[in-house]
């Protein structure tokens, strides 16, 4: 808002801005309007003016890309990640003493594990010049070269409470020809969160080992541990085989679960909702539990032999941060546990 502009007045405005999601050969064009109140007290153009401008391709091309490791821009904890970086000139002049840098964001990375062979590694920069790599000596109009690095994450990703973690890298080169380094492309690759699934058993009452004809109840724990990035959308189900009575839906702790839980008796399937399990579960969250009991009356062909009591256990949810799926399973709970 410029306000009145007397007769003979004139003023500048400025602006500033990087053309990161830009392309090569695009152009861009900018267009300034004056607008001014006529006397019904709305605006109306003046005057226009516009300014395009054409996108070049630098003169020196760097660019990184992950050759194996990573599946759907998703690595998980403990994978090794491989890089492929690329430079070129693209300028009508050698470029010499070319040096390309390379620099990780990421506290998920064990920086000792970095491979880069003839580099210069220290803490979480690589750099490469004519030392490590004689073409960057003298790098000819239209010559082009490839640098290879490896590093690893680690497992656990971090020892602390942060959430949805990336690895995060950047590249850039140089040249004696030219005062600053010349960027190329940036990538993050998400961490995929580390779930389990356990589970325990423990004797409430009755004979132990159970008898034939006689009643043992036990009471079952299913617990589900998380890391990095929260998950939803989750579903656990089994089935419990011992018919009718067999599952007591009062005895379900934490009373908060009774809503999440149900129980269908003509199949004995037990399903299990859990719409939001947070990041970090059963380490700075609490595990998340399911607990309810199970009555065993044993007939006389069981006799001996062990007896099932909960199976076909498994999880499936969505990774909120890299939306993966999640999937696990867990072993059937038996007397003999």
């Amino acid at each position: 808002n410029v306000g009145t502009l007397q007769s003979g007045q004139e003023g500048k405005i400025t602006f500033q801005g990087i053309f990161e999601g830009a392309n090569s050969g695009q152009s861009q064009t900018f267009e300034a309007s004056f607008l001014v109140l006529d006397n019904s007290g709305s605006y109306f153009t003046q005057a226009t003016s516009s300014f395009t401008t054409a996108i070049v391709s630098l003169p020196l091309l760097v660019t990184q890309n992950v050759t194996s490791g990573s599946q759907n821009n998703t690595v998980k904890p403990g994978d090794v990640l491989n890089y492929k970086i690329t430079y070129s000139n693209s300028a009508s002049i050698p470029a010499r003493g070319a040096s390309v840098v390379f620099t990780i964001d990421s506290p998920a990375i064990d920086l000792s594990s970095i491979r880069a062979e003839g580099a210069q590694v220290s803490n979480n920069t690589v750099t490469w010049n004519a030392s490590s790599d004689s073409d960057l000596e003298t790098l000819n109009p239209n010559e082009s070269g490839n640098l290879n690095l490896s590093m690893t994450v680690k497992n656990p990703a971090v020892r602390d409470n942060t959430q949805n973690v990336e690895v995060k890298t950047t590249v850039k080169i140089k040249s004696d020809e030219y005062d600053t380094f010349l960027p190329g492309n940036d990538l993050a690759i998400k961490i995929a969160t580390v779930a389990n699934l356990e589970n325990a058993l423990e004797h409430v009452s009755g004979p132990l080992p159970p008898k034939v004809g006689q009643a043992t109840v036990y009471r079952i724990t299913l617990s589900l541990r998380n890391s990095t990035n929260e998950i939803r959308d989750g579903i656990l189900t089994g089935f419990i085989p011992l018919g009718a009575g067999g599952f007591d839906s009062n005895s379900i702790q934490p009373t908060a679960e009774k809503v999440n839980a149900s129980f269908d008796s003509s199949s004995g399937k037990l399903t299990w909702k859990i719409a939001k399990l947070l990041a970090h579960s059963g380490n700075f969250n609490p595990l998340r539990k399911l607990s309810f009991t199970v009555r065993l009356v044993p007939s006389s062909s069981q006799s001996g032999k062990e007896v099932i009591l909960m199976k076909t256990i498994s999880y499936k949810a969505t990774d909120s941060f890299t939306s993966r799926p999640v999937s696990l399973t867990s072993e059937d709970i038996t007397t003999t546990d």
